[in-house]
């Protein structure tokens, strides 16, 4: 590379016009005199890895050179740019800088909140209006005015086709584009975010770590305040109402520590769209605003007065009649994309035209507004109707693509030349504006490739629903191999963008490979939402396909995955999730997969279990046995132990219990246990460890209790793994609120809560809640706590979640009797005695019938108090179960004296003895 360097400065500064790349490819690269660069692209290639050189010095060591050197795309003359600033100019990829009038005061706006920012306040601006109205432009108006400073920034888009199915999009092309455009900023994210930069750069050999979700995001927030400390940043987000789940998460939980950031977030997106049921970013949106870290710039139509500058500034020197622009205003209405296409329409069909002196109306207005096309769509048709037959062709495969594309994918598409292409898409860009250059790039099957974009989507659009079915069809597949044998290695990392063209070429078998492969790499990321849609789409792809045991494998493998999906995102007990397994275990037994048989049995006791059903569970636990004592492996062995040893626990035989969870630590130490994330969506040792410590408490060894639900979290924390941890937490709070320390039982409760809702996992959100509420209700706060039990259950009801409900009941009809409210708390015992018998959850009957009793006893009725009491107390020793047993002996001591009980006992138990 310097030696290209030398040669192409040396010969630019000596005034040769003969920098062809034939002439570098023989007296720089050596070549011969038979020498073809379209079969050997080496100095392309080369000067492409120049210029990105060039580019990274001049962000970094080259900051303060007073000369700047470039080789501009498409040619080898060199620039040389003197500059008086250099260190308040760094380098920034071109972009071309379109006509922006009549934005001057929403411009002024987001210039003060940048100034905000600068002082050290972070912000997200939201740029609103409908499609073509300039806010891609306004946003790049505004980067191009601040590019000069000593500011950072970079730019992610979301995309329509993949809005779904690529996870953290826009937010790992603003990585990119951060790490590509400053070293300061690679090395930053390599030391402080290093699985976003794994992500980015993967590593040789060791493929890509996979830490936990919280560790992701706060390697992110860590990663941009650290890079902000240094330098300002501004980010821009397009197309926001086509953001992915993930990425709007990311954004929730960045707002955290935006407030002290120098960071600003610009977001563009259509107002219409983002009122689209399920749509992602508006809750943020709205978050962002309550805590006031949001503005928003809503973009209006032009007015008549812009239109006349618009026009101005785009043919300068004009001699228009004045009725000409009063024209083009009424039939675009100030719509920009509709305006700036209508005058290049004019220019191209010479309507307007340019002689010796300036720019004329060459037609009469009258004609002039019969030719103008009637609304913005039909301005996109007749503009791209202008093009010849090739520059057509080529638009119509990229668009396949997508709405970003590769000059070398469209170019084996075709069966064209790629050079020939490559000179096609630049005068696309240069004289037409129909697309922009994004970046030049090595791919491992094609040598190089140009990345271009539609300037704006909906030329993307009008191209793509042009095409008749069929022929969508088939030049889907033709893009798809293209893209496929471009990729190369890294093919795994576009399974999502190949899946999307292959379902669309009906080519079902490599549709449903890909999506498989893209829903793994979502869940890896645990990016849960796009992995369930992923694998929808999958599934919906094999039923295109003849029954057969391949057929049958891969459904298996969707089910797997889609079912862990839906585990974190909609509960372990929606009834989606016990479909989805159902049908898995079917495949399994058509199939003889034992191995994956437990594995679907696991998760069917899981649901079960949560929904309350544990006379089924502990069916399935069974049937998980003889499957595991089959299969002869310490995993199966280890997950039918947990499912026996769980469910025997929530249903009361607390001895029956302990033996099988503890018989677990015997046969796998935790010292050894590894997680695998595909498979569960909690941990079976740190669920194991949890539940034993629950176990424990019960049946009175406390400090047991507490030691092996605290060896529960830090097994989760060392196996990095986020549902685990807030799974663990929560049993740590359960714990101490059920031994009385209210108070200490909060904080982890909170903590369990926040975890729950930031991994998206609403049944921990709702048994922290409850809990929660009870600890309130013992701490004097009745209302709030009461308040907080009602709602657990009832959005519990909503997740079909029923797990100890029993338990939920009584929590609620204690703190109703500490209210006062007798009658109601009475009917919640009795409900709660009915349910346990109906389900087998029966761990917490007597505290049920303890609290009947004392319920009993406030309403006068002694005899059935005494009854219910007496029966308490024999559940609790016929359970093993120490720590009810004493509760049911303080209620005795403290309620039952007044009447005479404890007295009537001692007299009759005296008489006996005598």
């Amino acid at each position: 590379m310097a030696s290209l360097l030398r040669y192409v400065a040396g010969r630019t500064l000596e005034g040769s016009s003969d920098l062809k790349e034939y002439v570098i490819g023989t007296e720089v690269f050596g070549r011969d005199a038979s020498y073809n660069p379209q079969d050997d692209p080496t100095v392309r290639i080369m000067a492409g890895r120049l210029r990105a050189k060039l580019a990274e010095y001049y962000h970094g060591p080259g900051r303060e050179d007073a000369v700047l050197i470039e080789l501009p795309r498409g040619g080898y003359q060199t620039t040389f740019t003197v500059r008086r600033e250099a260190a308040a100019a760094p380098v920034r990829m071109e972009r071309p800088r379109a006509l922006a009038v009549g934005r001057s005061a929403e411009a002024g706006r987001l210039a003060a909140i940048y100034q905000d920012v600068l002082r050290g306040a972070g912000y997200v601006v939201c740029i609103a209006a409908e499609a073509g109205m300039g806010k891609t432009t306004f946003a790049e108006e505004f980067l191009a005015g601040i590019a000069g400073a000593d500011v950072l920034i970079a730019r992610g888009r979301c995309s329509e086709r993949l809005a779904e199915a690529a996870a953290f999009g826009p937010v790992l092309e603003a990585l990119d584009e951060l790490r590509r455009g400053s070293p300061d900023a690679a090395q930053l994210m390599e030391e402080l975010a290093p699985s976003w930069h794994d992500q980015l750069v993967p590593r040789g050999g060791g493929g890509l770590r996979t830490p936990s979700y919280e560790r992701t995001r706060r390697e992110f927030a860590t990663f941009l305040e650290g890079l902000a400390a240094r330098r300002p940043v501004v980010l821009l987000f397009d197309d926001m109402h086509w953001a992915d789940a993930s990425t709007c998460d990311l954004l929730a939980h960045l707002s955290q520590r935006l407030k002290s950031m120098r960071l600003l977030i610009v977001a563009t997106f259509r107002s219409g769209a983002l009122q689209a049921p399920g749509q992602p970013f508006l809750p943020v949106k709205l978050r962002l605003e309550r805590e006031g870290l949001s503005r928003e710039i809503v973009l209006p139509l032009l007015a008549a007065g812009d239109v006349v500058q618009f026009i101005d500034l785009r043919f300068p020197e004009n001699f228009f009649p004045p009725e000409f622009s009063a024209i083009v205003w009424e039939r675009t209405e100030g719509h920009p994309l509709f305006l700036s296409d209508l005058l290049r329409f004019l220019e191209d069909t010479q309507a307007v035209a340019r002689d010796g002196r300036g720019w004329r109306l060459v037609r009469g207005t009258g004609e002039v507004r019969r030719r103008i096309p009637t609304g913005t769509q039909a301005m996109i048709t007749a503009k791209l109707s202008h093009l010849d037959e090739q520059d057509q062709a080529i638009l119509l495969r990229a668009a396949v693509q997508g709405l970003v594309f590769d000059s070398a994918v469209v170019a084996e598409a075709l069966q064209l030349d790629p050079a020939l292409v490559e000179e096609r898409l630049r005068r696309l860009e240069e004289v037409h504006r129909l697309i922009t250059m994004v970046e030049e790039q090595e791919r491992p099957g094609l040598t190089l490739s140009v990345r271009y974009r539609f300037t704006h989507v909906l030329y993307q659009n009008s191209l793509y629903q042009s095409l008749t079915p069929t022929r969508r069809a088939v030049e889907s597949l033709q893009v798809a191999s293209a893209l496929a044998r471009a990729a190369g290695e890294t093919a795994g990392g576009m399974a999502a963008e190949l899946a999307l063209l292959y379902e669309t070429g009906r080519d079902a078998v490599k549709a449903s490979q890909h999506f498989l492969q893209a829903a793994r790499n979502a869940a890896r990321v645990f990016a849960y939402p796009e992995t369930a849609l992923l694998c929808e789409r999958g599934q919906r792809s094999l039923l295109a396909l003849p029954a057969s045991r391949q057929r049958d494998e891969q459904e298996l493998m969707f089910a797997l995955t889609m079912g862990m999906a839906l585990m974190s995102t909609r509960g372990f007990a929606a009834p989606e999730v016990e479909t989805t397994y159902r049908r898995a275990r079917e495949l399994c037994l058509g199939l003889h997969e034992t191995r994956r048989l437990i594995t679907v049995l696991w998760a069917l006791h899981t649901g079960q279990t949560n929904a309350g059903n544990l006379t089924e569970s502990l069916k399935l636990a069974l049937e998980m046995q003889e499957a595991a004592t089959e299969m002869g492996t310490v995993d199966g062995l280890v997950q039918s132990l947990h499912a026996t040893g769980t469910t025997l626990a929530f249903m009361g035989r607390l001895t029956e219990a302990r033996k099988p969870l503890e018989r677990i630590l015997e046969v796998a130490p935790p010292s050894r246990h590894e997680f695998r994330p595909a498979i569960y969506v909690l941990d079976p040792m740190v669920t194991s460890l949890s539940m034993l410590g629950r176990t424990q408490t019960l049946m009175g060894d406390y400090e047991a209790g507490m030691a092996t639900a605290r060896a529960a979290l830090d097994l989760a924390t060392r196996l990095g793994h986020p549902h685990s941890q807030a799974y663990a937490v929560f049993w740590i709070g359960w714990i101490l609120q059920t031994r009385g320390d209210w108070q200490g039982a909060l904080p982890h409760l909170e903590t369990a809560m926040g975890m729950g809702r930031a991994q998206g996992m609403p049944s921990i959100v709702e048994w922290g809640r409850v809990v929660h509420g009870s600890a309130l209700a013992h701490l004097g706060r009745l209302e709030e706590g009461i308040a907080a039990i009602r709602l657990s259950i009832e959005r519990q009801d909503m997740l079909g979640a029923r797990l100890e409900r029993p338990y939920c009941l009584v929590l609620l009809a204690d703190a109703l009797l500490a209210a006062g409210q007798t009658g109601e708390a009475l009917r919640h015992c009795v409900r709660a005695v009915e349910l346990g018998e109906a389900t087998g959850a029966r761990s917490f009957e007597a505290e049920a019938h303890r609290l009947r009793a004392e319920a009993l006893l406030a309403e006068d009725n002694r005899l059935e108090g005494e009854r219910a009491i007496v029966l308490a107390m024999e559940l609790a020793r016929a359970q093993g179960c120490r720590l009810l047993e004493d509760r049911v002996a303080r209620s005795v001591e403290r309620t039952f004296r007044g009447v005479g009980m404890l007295e009537r006992r001692h007299r009759s138990a005296q008489q006996s003895l005598t």
